[in-house]
């Protein structure tokens, strides 16, 4: 039925934005979940609007959520299931994290009802939710230091531990999430030759599997790690690459942050 048409074209678009799938292509897919739902009037035809919103801070590409925006103008807030809300609120720190707003990533993250221990990684948008919300926690941990820091490590080994579990099953799609994980919590904890080589083999891992997105945040990572060390070239050429593979993303705003980053 139309409904079913409608949440395919939702999840598909989810699942685009999960695998590294460009950016234009993910605001596409979701544009058009929102024209059918309104066309249809499936109940919650208005989801897709947030995660629009949320991409468009990274792509600067406004055409696709200027469609949801006119057809969203006035409605209510659709479905109240938590893995929906879930997912849409994944969008947000998603770009909040990319975009160095790593406070409001952390407001989203803690507006979201943590994750049962036992949830599966199928889920929608789960893998990414528990990614940036490590990612989030292990950039707080750079700013803070004693039991403020002691703290947030706790909840990133929590995401960690979680990834992990992912991970055995699913190698392909989450060993060098599980990887990046693992390294912040090394450098976290001052392990800087640890975190170097941890960052290394994700790295690998994710271009291998075709991960252009992780690649580039894993090179973003990386390269701050050897600034703290005094690799500065190697910090240089770790960005580069990095802005590169956001563009190919379609994240052209964050690249762009990171090439005026190179230039100070």
């Amino acid at each position: 039925d139309v409904t079913t048409v409608f949440q395919a074209l939702v999840a598909c678009g989810w699942m685009q934005a999960s695998t590294g799938v460009p950016l234009r292509d993910v605001q596409e897919t979701l544009a058009e979940a929102a024209l059918w739902g309104r066309r249809w009037s499936c109940g919650d035809w208005s989801l897709p609007y947030t995660a629009l919103r949320s991409l468009q801070l990274l792509t600067g590409r406004s055409d696709a959520s200027r469609i949801a925006a006119e057809l969203t103008d006035g409605a209510s807030v659709g479905s109240s299931e938590d893995a929906v809300q879930r997912a849409n609120r994944t969008f947000t720190l998603i770009a909040f994290y990319l975009l160095d707003r790593h406070d409001e990533a952390y407001a989203e993250c803690q507006g979201i009802d943590a994750l049962p221990a036992d949830t599966h990684a199928s889920g929608l948008l789960t893998s990414e939710h528990c990614l940036f919300k490590g990612l989030t926690l292990a950039a707080l941990c750079m700013r803070v230091e004693g039991r403020e820091r002691a703290r947030l490590r706790r909840r990133l080994a929590q995401e960690h531990a979680r990834m992990r579990r992912w991970a055995h099953s699913g190698p392909v799609n989450f060993e060098h999430q599980e990887l990046l994980l693992q390294a912040e919590l090394e450098r976290s904890a001052g392990r800087s030759i640890a975190a170097h080589y941890l960052y290394s083999r994700a790295r690998d891992r994710a271009d291998a599997g075709g991960f252009v997105h992780h690649g580039a945040i894993i090179r973003e990572r990386h390269a701050e790690l050897c600034i703290e060390v005094g690799l500065v070239s190697d910090s240089e050429s770790l960005l580069r690459d990095a802005a590169l593979g956001f563009d190919a993303w379609g994240a052209h705003v964050k690249a762009t942050l990171l090439r005026r980053r190179m230039a100070e």
